[in-house]
């Protein structure tokens, strides 16, 4: 069985968010392969799903969230949590972000 990548609907606004930025900030190749690499890692973690650090939060819809680091971007995070049959992708964020307020306000 393959396993499933479910990408939150914040994390699309992410992904797409910072493409858009390297697009602005840098040229369309660069937010080519920030898309590649963020392909490439989403990929990684549904067919190694305990990778990276696991999130302690209080906040119980954060629970069993782990943060993995996209290869090839590596200032930007996944937050995403195993389940049944794959991933969930809750947000992407890059690390210079107070990503703590940003998660706790998933309430």
């Amino acid at each position: 069985m393959t396993p499933q990548v479910s990408v939150l609907p914040a994390a699309e606004r992410d992904i797409d968010g910072q493409a858009e930025y390297l697009f602005r900030e840098a040229r369309l190749e660069t937010a080519l392969r920030f898309y590649e690499f963020a392909a490439v890692a989403l990929e990684i973690l549904a067919r190694t799903p305990g990778l990276g650090e696991q999130r302690h939060s209080s906040n119980p819809l954060l629970a069993g969230l782990r943060i993995w680091r996209i290869d090839g971007s590596p200032n930007d995070l996944i937050f995403y949590r195993p389940v049944e049959r794959g991933i969930e992708i809750v947000r992407v964020l890059h690390g210079a972000r107070d990503f703590d307020a940003v998660l706790e306000s998933e309430r």
